[in-house]
Order: structure tokens, then C-alpha cells, then sequence
């Protein structure tokens, strides 16, 4: 009975590393976000970045803890009209929802223009900021007030492995090890135990 016990003991362990920290109170409580209307002008004179590009990959948090948890695009830049992206193609990290001020959904393949600030080297964009798919009018705008912008430096290679993969599996490794050792922990007080017999 008592191995039956640590033998789920172990397998409970063993998936909870697995799984990760998993908040055990509720989340807070989302806020709403509204936005005073901006005009155009005004959203790219407070940006550090205005950039144009095409979205690639989307990255959501495998468990959200609230509508603020960030999600993270990531754009193959074609012109930069203000500030320098860190690299190409840019990491653009913004809320999941518009609740919580996240920016308009972008689907993979959409040609965006990124009005964002810098936030520990990578683009910050919000629902306020002026982000959005991109149209000739609105191209048209940006290029009257910006100048018609840079071709964007050239696309970099991939640096690794995305930062989902890493964080489903640090803790799936870290799960595998705990159910070893405790698998190989039990096995050699079996033996001891048919050895002292």
C-alpha cells in the first residue's frame, strides 16, 4: 500500500513539473482599456517605433494567467520610418486582449504597420497606440508625415528555439528527472528488501 502511495506521489510530482507553476489563487481581475481618439500624427510623434512588415508566427502563452498576458508577433520588417528595431525580424510583444489594451489581433500573413514603443528590446504595441493592417490611405498618411522610411535591415537567422518550446521543456525535463530518480530510489529499496530476506 505505502508504495501504491509513492508511486502516485511521484506521478503527481512528476506532473506538476511538467505542467509548471500553475497559479493556485484565481487571476486578478482584467481592467477595461478605452482609448481617447488619437489622430494619426499624434500616436507616431509618441512611438519610438513606426514600422512596417509581415507578420510570420504568433506566439500566445501556453496558460494565460489573465486577458494581460502577453503575446508576442513576430515581423519580417520591409521599411522603418522611425527608431531602430533591434533586429529582423522584430519580436512585437502586445496583451491578449483588447480588455486588457492589446492591440487588434494580426493573423499570420498580414502586412501590419507597428507604432510602438521600445520595452527591454523588443516592441511594445497597445490597443491606443495606432497599430494596425496597413492600406494604401494609411501608408499614404504615415509616408506625408514621416518621409517615405528605410528599407529595413536584412532578415537575421534564427537565433533558437522559440521561447514556448524552452518553457514547455525546461519543466518536462525537469518532471522526467524527478520520476527517475524516484523510480531508481524505489527499485533499490526493492532489491535491499529481497537482499535482507
Amino acid at each position: 500500500m505505502r508504495s501504491a502511495v509513492r508511486v502516485l506521489l511521484g506521478v503527481v510530482a512528476a506532473v506538476a513539473l511538467t505542467v509548471g507553476a500553475v497559479p493556485i489563487t484565481s487571476p486578478p481581475p482584467a481592467l477595461a482599456c478605452s482609448c481617447v481618439e488619437n489622430a494619426l500624427a499624434a500616436q507616431l510623434e509618441r512611438a519610438d517605433v513606426v514600422v512596417r512588415g509581415v507578420v510570420t508566427a504568433v506566439e500566445r502563452p501556453w496558460l494565460p494567467t489573465s486577458s494581460a498576458s502577453a503575446m508576442t508577433y513576430t515581423v519580417e520588417l520591409s521599411t522603418v520610418w522611425k527608431g531602430e528595431p533591434p533586429r529582423n525580424p522584430a519580436a512585437v510583444r502586445t496583451a491578449m486582449s483588447e480588455a486588457s489594451c492589446g492591440a487588434p489581433h494580426f493573423p499570420v500573413g498580414d502586412e501590419v504597420l507597428i507604432v510602438g514603443a521600445m520595452t527591454g528590446g523588443r516592441i511594445t504595441i497597445d490597443l491606443c497606440g495606432g497599430s494596425s493592417r496597413t492600406n494604401p490611405e494609411l501608408l499614404g498618411e504615415v509616408g506625408a508625415l514621416l518621409g517615405p522610411g528605410t528599407p529595413a535591415r536584412p532578415l537575421e537567422p534564427n537565433a533558437g528555439p522559440p521561447g514556448w518550446l524552452v518553457g514547455l521543456l525546461v519543466p518536462a525535463a525537469a518532471g522526467l528527472v524527478v520520476g527517475v530518480v524516484m523510480q531508481l530510489r524505489k527499485r533499490r529499496r526493492m532489491v535491499r528488501g529481497v537482499a535482507s530476506e
